[in-house]
């Protein structure tokens, strides 16, 4: 075991990228992974409460953990003092971001370190000594340890993070997911089996399709977020039953190995936190697309959903290759919504698209979120208006070039398939 304390200079220091808070892309600067830190806006770094914290001075009573690897000094721990402490020293760094890390000015004991004592260890006594550190004091969720243990200590991947990894991020985007219980309790084999999962050579496993299997986990997410299952009350070790009950109309299999399997593989669209080093972990960005129809949809099989299926395909589409596209491609997914509207309105007595419209829009706006209502009216999208600029989508190009107003329509579009198509 080999421990010294040393001084070491601030710029020397170097943040870990495996760093079981936020693991990232290796490459990444220093300049990088603070910037997205700050960027994310993410609880995970939560670098403006911890300035509260420290005020106008470095605590030097807590030393950070280093290791000397590749001839470079790794701080293994004390990552986030050191990131307050490198960007209250490269004042350039504030122009790059949405907003200052600072709300005052940056105390001048911070700008004027040069050097900081730090505990330099080897790497087996550093991984010792943070295990130790976060998991004795609750520091890490258990999202964090099984990540550590996966990647430090040669553990095989635990259930819980294969579920992170496949859903698309369900545990880290949702704080009330990284809880003890919900890993030893809820999502236990029997409970995922029971639901219409499993998990099998390090995969998630499933009979549903996609959509489905989205929606099935928002809803999880929810009983847990609502305290529906919780370590108190009726629902404890539970997850088939309150599933069920608070979504009626929801159907439910068992997993069945006779049946067709779907390996789940949820994109990370949305997620600002991923467990997987991707390229997409190298961007500064913090600004994601938004998503087409406000969020997955289930609905009935037949024309309808294989429409709605195809506009999401034709989306993501857009969305990966647009660099490469017409400036103007996006106008196609307008015009698919009018299809995909007049296919839904097929059945009525009066198969307009204005007879759709009519008996769906008011109950359907009701059912959005207010974020999403002040959405449609920054985009001049109400019951009145969403006809013509349907029928613009279809007749006047040049006029349908507004993607954000064709993303709002589709939120409201998605509302009414919910309410006229779902299968759930």
């Amino acid at each position: 075991m080999s421990q010294q304390i040393i001084d070491i200079k601030i710029s020397e220091l170097h943040l870990w990228t495996e760093n079981p808070r936020d693991p990232i892309n290796p490459n990444l600067s220093d300049e990088d992974i603070i910037l997205r830190a700050i960027n994310q806006k993410n609880e995970k770094w939560n670098l403006p409460k911890l300035i509260d914290k420290m005020g106008d001075y470095y605590d030097f009573s807590e030393l950070p953990t280093v290791v000397r690897k590749n001839d470079k000094y790794i701080v293994y721990d004390g990552n986030r003092r050191l990131a307050v402490i490198k960007y209250s020293q490269n004042p350039d760094w504030s122009g790059k971001i949405e907003n200052k890390l600072f709300s005052s000015a940056v105390p001048q004991s911070f700008r004027n370190m040069d050097k900081i004592s730090c505990n330099l260890c080897d790497e087996t006594t550093a991984l010792t000594n943070i295990e130790r550190k976060h998991t004795d004091s609750g520091t890490w969720g258990e999202l964090e340890r099984s990540y550590f243990l996966n990647v430090h200590r040669d553990e095989k991947k635990s259930n819980f993070l294969i579920l992170e990894e496949s859903t698309g991020g369900i545990i880290s985007k949702n704080k009330k997911m990284n809880q003890r219980f919900v890993h030893d309790e809820v999502f236990t084999k029997e409970n995922l089996m029971n639901i219409g999962f499993k998990i099998e050579g390090g995969k998630l496993w499933t009979n549903y399709d996609e959509n489905k299997t989205k929606f099935i986990f928002d809803k999880v997410v929810e009983l847990i977020h609502e305290g529906i299952i919780s370590t108190r009350g009726e629902n404890r070790k539970k997850l088939l039953e309150p599933l069920q009950k608070n979504n009626p109309n929801l159907k439910l299999e068992s997993y069945n190995e006779t049946k067709s399997i779907n390996e789940v593989n949820i994109s990370e669209d949305s997620s600002e936190n991923k467990t997987n080093r991707s390229e997409n972990e190298t961007k500064r960005t913090v600004k994601r697309d938004p998503s087409i129809f406000g969020k997955s949809l289930v609905l009935k099989q037949g024309d309808v959903n294989n429409i709605y299926r195809d506009i999401v395909d034709l989306y993501r589409f857009y969305l990966q290759k647009k660099n490469s596209l017409s400036e103007n491609f996006h106008i196609l997914i307008r015009m698919s919504l009018r299809l995909l509207v007049e296919t839904a309105g097929s059945n009525l007595q009066d198969p307009k698209i204005d007879a759709y419209i009519n008996q769906h829009f008011k109950a359907a706006k009701k059912a959005i979120s207010q974020n999403e209502r002040t959405t449609l009216s920054s985009q001049s999208v109400d019951k009145d208006s969403i006809i013509k600029l349907l029928h613009i989508g279809a007749h006047n190009y040049p006029a349908a070039k507004n993607l954000e107003q064709t993303l709002a329509i589709s939120i409201i579009i998605g509302a009414m398939l919910e309410l006229s198509h779902s299968e759930i």
